[in-house]
């Protein structure tokens, strides 16, 4: 789960930094060029229609920012709860060879050869495939994937559209960084990773630490130099991460847990025969002594 928490920011920063120069003005000051017609105009529209709904009052389209993070943030739902759900079934189901895993990777780190650390590798393979471990493929990536062209469309509609920068929000305006949207923001997703951490141990927890501080961190940075409007949709989606957090932490995880024991109990590990495959660091040399011959005659003459 680090890995991909760990990609899903740096893909979202490198889509940041790539198209957001995109993005052109005319010379009337309206938002032009490629990016802007693909991704831009046709989430702009659909903020207008929200907008439309909410009166095109003052602050309608920052209700049109929020009714639209909240549709798309519905829709993606199912596909991040199944991912996290395939994600906590692997770390669960890993904690019962946690022991055998850490001895062999001991083993590894003692290895002298390449043949050894090859059959190291093969011995956590089987062992990781008796426990019903199964190496994640790319579409464990899918609601990335998916999620990045609707993210993109909707940060570049809130940040170029002149109507929508014109608009004001609680009293923020949509046209400059706010302080508010972006504490709020990066409040949100802390409490978020607090959440998710609910059941983990503390060295599961070790590990994420880094992460749980990265993605408050990075909203804040952006936040403070980009429009409120995108800001606002950071803090409606953080809200929408931490209940999807809450119900994976509170029901789903419990669920797991207690899915996997009973399957543990019912069909327990038949763990793979151990090889010793390690070489012993010291050869000890084996010294004989010579051997002494018997000379002819040597008896006659001493007795002579």
């Amino acid at each position: 789960m680090k890995e991909k928490k760990w990609i899903r920011i740096l893909v979202t920063l490198t889509l940041v930094l790539i198209l957001s120069g995109c993005v052109g003005r005319d010379t009337s000051g309206a938002p032009t060029g490629f990016i802007w017609d693909v991704l831009g105009r046709p989430m702009e529209q659909l903020i207008f229609w929200f907008a439309g709904i909410f009166g095109n009052t003052v602050g309608s389209y920052g209700l049109g920012i929020i009714a639209v993070t909240i549709l798309v943030r519905i829709a993606i739902t199912p596909l991040n709860i199944n991912m996290m759900k395939t994600n906590t079934i692997q770390q669960e189901r890993m904690a019962y060879i946690r022991p055998q895993m850490q001895a062999i990777t001991e083993e590894m780190r003692q290895a002298k050869t390449f043949e050894e650390q090859a059959r190291l590798r093969q011995e956590q393979a089987a062992l990781q495939k008796a426990a019903g471990i199964q190496f994640v493929s790319a579409s464990g990536c899918l609601p990335l994937f998916i999620q990045m062209p609707i993210f993109s469309a909707l940060y570049f509609a809130t940040i170029s559209s002149t109507e929508i920068l014109n608009d004001t929000f609680l009293g923020v305006s949509l046209a400059t960084p706010s302080w508010l949207f972006c504490i709020l923001s990066s409040a949100f997703y802390l409490i978020q990773g607090y959440i998710s951490q609910i059941g983990m141990t503390e060295e599961q927890k070790q590990m994420n630490k880094a992460v749980l501080f990265t993605t408050p961190l990075i909203n804040l940075i952006f936040g403070l130099s980009l429009p409120a409007g995108a800001a606002l949709y950071w803090t409606v989606s953080g809200i929408f991460s931490c209940l999807t957090s809450l119900y994976i932490s509170l029901v789903l995880k419990p669920k797991i847990k207690e899915d996997i024991k009973k399957d543990m109990e019912e069909n327990p590990i038949h763990f793979p025969k151990r090889k010793d495959v390690t070489t012993s660091v010291h050869t000890k040399q084996v010294t004989t002594a010579p051997t002494q011959k018997v000379r002819r005659n040597e008896g006659k003459q001493q007795k002579r």
